[in-house]
């Protein structure tokens, strides 16, 4: 998705940690991301302990469900 690549830039962080924040933030879901390797690991716990402007949030929903 366009808006996520654009989020990665604005917040210097990778499309992983966009998405890994977005759906730690909405306390709806449990995440249980994927690390086959160590840098995995360390790259989704960087996904947690900083937010994104609630417009930012509202931009991927937004981006999802025009997908559907």
């Amino acid at each position: 998705m366009e808006v996520v690549e654009s989020l990665a830039r604005k917040y210097g962080r990778t499309r992983a940690q966009i998405l890994l924040n977005w759906l730690i933030e909405k306390k709806q879901v449990i995440t249980i991301p994927k690390a086959v390797q160590t840098s995995h690991l360390e790259d989704n716990a960087a996904a947690g302990g900083w937010r994104m402007d609630g417009q930012d949030y509202e931009a991927i929903r937004e981006a999802f469900w025009e997908a559907q």
